[in-house]
């Protein structure tokens, strides 16, 4: 087996990696891979989570939808970010803008945006008016926040 000429120690095959390599990074970053990995939160007042989905794709798409769109509605209301928002809500780990956020601001805008992502999703055919009749009743029942933090159904009184 022929072997790779050595110049200082290094094989020059191992020198050619090494560039490539090199140029391949310079590469990249003139790409603007310098930015890549950064998140940037969307603007909760613009954006819908309840964008292209129907109850073809099943109830619990419907209401994962339907619970982005609130707290979207929600952060709004706040002018924070879904993310702040949701980190606002677990006290353990309650930091950043929404964390100065009174506990009761945030249920009454968690109330409101869930109102709101009912009525987006009944104007554009999403939910049937009697689902949504139906989750607005259930809504008027519950301590919001004590119902996100145990999601259990309350049983008829």
């Amino acid at each position: 087996r022929p072997r790779p000429a050595v110049a200082g120690g290094w094989a020059v095959g191992g020198w050619a990696v090494g560039a490539f390599a090199l140029a391949l990074v310079a590469a990249g970053l003139g790409r603007g891979a310098i930015g890549a990995g950064r998140y940037e939160p969307e603007d909760p007042c613009t954006t819908s989570g309840l964008d292209g989905v129907s109850l073809l794709a099943g109830p619990e798409a419907v209401v994962q939808a339907v619970g982005l769109d609130a707290l979207a509605n929600a952060a709004c209301g706040l002018d924070t970010t879904r993310e702040w928002l949701v980190l606002a809500l677990d006290p353990d780990t309650a930091l950043g803008p929404a964390s100065t956020i009174p506990e009761d601001d945030i249920a009454d805008a968690l109330r409101a945006g869930v109102d709101t992502s009912l009525t987006n999703a009944e104007e554009d055919g999403t939910l049937p008016p009697i689902v949504t009749g139906i989750a607005r009743e259930a809504l008027a029942e519950v301590d919001i926040l004590e119902w996100i933090e145990d999601p259990t159904i309350p049983s008829p009184g």
